[in-house]
């Protein structure tokens, strides 16, 4: 999607000049003698599409949102905004859709959105979303009779509620995770690897394999001294996440961050929140040796 935005630019600039000659033409001459044009813009697509059942989205575990870049000196489209992965509002974003849906006529606005869906098999669907005041879904995928398709008002509302939320909520400087997410009753850690792969259809793969499990208490005590303290944030970033960690806490409740970048392990995202912490040397120079000691094993 590189580009693009020059791109549009270009056909933008080419289709207003080409309106401005055709408003300066004779209008044509019919048999009553009087000036008339033909009904403009392409007509609405017909049909009706289910896209939950089309595409396998009732297995979604995570809606991955980012938004438009509007930095001029950014290579990057799309950045992260937000995730959403409570099990109950990923469940009433599906519902929105699992309904028949309508087609809108194709247009060349920039979506000010790209919405993931994230399916239990790792793979993802993609989505552009909306674009000014206008709300609209636009997919590549091969199920698709027409690219654009109209969402539910039911949709519009759930989406723009979690997208407003990330957008007016304020990172905070610093953050102590043991304190905000409870990790002082962690029991276990486990940490898995991330990979993700572009596929031929335009969908992405992503491969989860599981690494290695703490439940030794003093390694696990030491692992979350590391982040008992206040740490600095920041906003997320282009680079995928190369690894996720999972804390299980005493009262089997499971809190997951990713850790970004590939190369070396600096910052924490804790999975829902819009911006990034960075971690302590000291937690990278674990994290560093559990992942080189399981590598060997």
């Amino acid at each position: 999607m590189k580009k693009r935005k020059l791109w549009t630019y270009l056909i933008m600039t080419g289709l207003l000049f080409a309106g401005l000659l055709a408003a300066c033409a004779a209008p044509e001459i019919t048999g009553n003698h009087e000036g008339k044009r033909p009904d403009s813009g392409p007509p609405k697509p017909t049909g009706t599409i289910n896209l939950v059942e089309a595409g396998g989205l009732a297995d979604t575990v995570a809606i991955h949102v980012k938004v438009l870049n509007t930095e001029n000196d950014s290579d990057d489209d799309y950045t992260p905004l937000l995730s959403i992965e409570d099990a109950s509002e990923i469940a009433a974003i599906i519902d929105s859709l699992d309904v028949q849906l309508g087609f809108q006529p194709e247009n060349l606005c920039i979506a000010d959105y790209v919405l993931d869906f994230e399916l239990a098999d790792g793979s993802l669907q993609e989505f552009e979303y909306g674009c000014g005041d206008t709300h609209w879904l636009r997919g590549q995928q091969a199920y698709l009779p027409h690219p654009v398709i109209d969402p539910s008002p039911e949709f519009i509302n759930l989406i723009g509620s979690h997208i407003e939320t990330a957008i007016s909520e304020p990172a905070p400087e610093t953050i102590n995770p043991v304190v905000a997410y409870g990790l002082a009753d962690t029991v276990s850690v486990r940490i898995l690897a991330n990979t993700i792969v572009d596929n031929e259809d335009s969908t992405m793969s992503a491969s989860i394999e599981p690494l290695l499990l703490i439940d030794d208490s003093q390694q696990v005590d030491a692992f979350v001294g590391t982040l008992d303290a206040p740490l600095k944030t920041g906003p997320l970033v282009r680079c995928p996440p190369s690894h996720a960690i999972i804390f299980t806490l005493s009262d089997g409740t499971a809190v997951s961050f990713n850790v970004y970048c590939q190369e070396t392990p600096e910052m924490l995202q804790h999975k829902g929140n819009s911006y990034l912490m960075f971690v302590s040397e000291s937690f990278s120079d674990i994290l560093n040796d559990l992942l080189s000691d399981s590598i060997r094993n």
